[in-house]
């Protein structure tokens, strides 16, 4: 192989890493389906940084990588500059511009994976129960919004109460409850 098509193969094995990882980190949904979304909610809006200080942030270290990277020198008739600083000088803002529109969708799924590394404690909750639905087996309570969990139709009728329902929470490093399961005093 030349080096041309090593240039061009190496290029597609780092876009295909790249997205390999984005879409673990921030668009599988089994990283949101043990999280209430109101929780979720909670935490985002606790995200003090905006998407203006995350596209300065990195305004300033691509113009810092761009200082660095000098190009080669232009020739007599201004015919080549160095095709790594013509990478960057291209591909450097659509990335600045990719980070900036996803940075919470980021910050969130990379904490929610942080926060399920090590239990800190439990919270319980008592919560409205709005319905149950027989077709997909799924309780469906009012937690400011919808939210729901799995449930058998055999436990959801032992319940000794079927207006609301205390669920316990394991809290994680970040405080961020997951993993909602329904206490024993719940059932009959």
């Amino acid at each position: 192989m030349n080096t041309k098509t090593k240039g061009i193969l190496r290029s597609l094995l780092n876009i295909i890493i790249f997205i390999i990882v984005y879409t673990f980190i921030v668009k599988i949904d089994y990283l949101f389906n043990e999280y209430f979304k109101h929780d979720i909610d909670i935490f985002q809006s606790s995200i003090t940084i905006t998407k203006f200080q995350i596209f300065l942030i990195f305004l300033f270290f691509y113009i810092l990588i761009l200082f660095l990277i000098k190009p080669r020198k232009l020739s007599e008739k201004l015919s080549f500059i160095n095709k790594k600083y013509v990478q960057i000088l291209f591909f450097g803002p659509l990335f600045g511009l990719f980070l900036t529109w996803n940075s919470y969708n980021i910050i969130t799924g990379v904490s929610l994976m942080i926060n399920k590394i090590k239990d800190e404690g439990e919270i319980n909750r008592t919560i409205k129960i709005g319905y149950y639905s027989y077709e997909t087996k799924k309780l469906f309570l009012l937690d400011d919004g919808f939210e729901d969990i799995e449930m058998s139709a055999k436990t959801y009728k032992s319940l000794s109460d079927t207006t609301k329902i205390e669920l316990k929470f394991k809290k994680g490093i970040l405080q961020i409850p997951y993993d909602p399961i329904p206490t024993e005093r719940n059932f009959k």
